[in-house]
């Protein structure tokens, strides 16, 4: 058997034990991004993602910052096929699937150096066809974003079901953190926003930040923005990454971990609490959203 047909096989097997029954409805769809790099955007994505599977949710989590991506470091995998390889005609798409630590998916980004317009024509269509696909197999879809913001990957943002933008307490990254933002609610995205701050001295500094940026959005900007908690300046996250373990898996007991198992348990239950009218404004979903999107942007080139 060839690379390319065992990878499929693995791909298969993945879903060998999903039901008709489990796939009733699409994936939820989740961006995570940062106005700024640095504040721990791909480090919080991938151990929110490991709480999530923790509590027996599927998840895929695709890393979109090409070029610049690092998902497959902080986890200690090397994948050899990527975003870069289906960019380049080097491999199929369904095979850019791997499992990850905690019975995650991930998609690993690998060295693009372009960005996300490359996802254009025939590649964006396989793309979304494929993701069509994986939708009915996973509970979330977790796209890590690349930080700061351009159109094309603007079109995932307006896109998804729910935004979380990650901050810390530095004026910089409040300041970007902001504009993120800003750009996202001006732009009359219909996605819900959720406001993380990582690296916090204490609580008081994590929570003076959240307030700070509530304020500010609601403020000038009038859209509702959810506070989803804070995640603590912890030297065992920094130990973690050293050795290439997630840190919710390298110490559970440690204050960032317990964070984000808490930061995982407020967003279910935000969603459980949702109302199926809520539910039903998200319609079109998130797939048929990004089509549209791409197919006006290509009536107006």
């Amino acid at each position: 058997m060839d690379q390319a047909a065992n990878l499929r096989q693995r791909f298969q097997s993945h879903f060998a034990n999903v039901t008709d029954q489990d796939k009733r409805k699409e994936a939820k769809t989740i961006a995570v991004v940062s106005g700024k790099g640095g504040v721990g955007k791909s480090n919080f994505s991938l151990n929110f993602s490991i709480s999530l599977s923790q509590k027996g949710y599927r998840i895929l989590l695709v890393d979109m910052d090409l070029g610049m991506g690092n998902i497959d470091i902080l986890m200690g995998d090397s994948p050899n096929i990527t975003l870069y390889d289906f960019l380049n005609n080097q491999a199929d798409i369904n095979d850019l699937i791997f499992k990850g630590p905690a019975n995650i998916s991930y998609m690993a980004a690998g060295s693009a150096f372009q960005s996300i317009k490359k996802l254009e024509g025939e590649k964006l269509e396989q793309f979304i066809r494929t993701m069509e696909q994986l939708s009915v197999y996973y509970d979330y879809l977790v796209f890590d974003m690349g930080a700061g913001a351009t159109e094309e990957s603007l079109a995932f943002l307006f896109s998804v079901d729910d935004c979380f933008v990650i901050t810390t307490p530095e004026p910089t990254a409040i300041t970007d953190a902001y504009s993120m933002a800003k750009h996202i609610i001006i732009n009359q995205a219909p996605v819900s926003l959720y406001l993380i701050c990582n690296r916090a001295k204490n609580s008081q500094d994590g929570s003076g930040t959240l307030q700070k940026l509530h304020r500010t959005i609601s403020k000038f900007l009038h859209k509702d923005i959810h506070l989803l908690g804070i995640i603590p300046e912890d030297e065992s996250v920094q130990k973690a990454v050293i050795s290439q373990t997630p840190f919710i898996l390298y110490r559970p007991a440690a204050r960032s971990s317990m964070a984000i198992g808490e930061i995982s348990k407020k967003y279910i239950s935000h969603q459980d609490s949702a109302t199926g009218a809520e539910f039903l404004q998200k319609q079109p979903g998130f797939l048929h959203k990004l089509r549209s999107y791409f197919s006006e942007r290509k009536g107006h080139t």
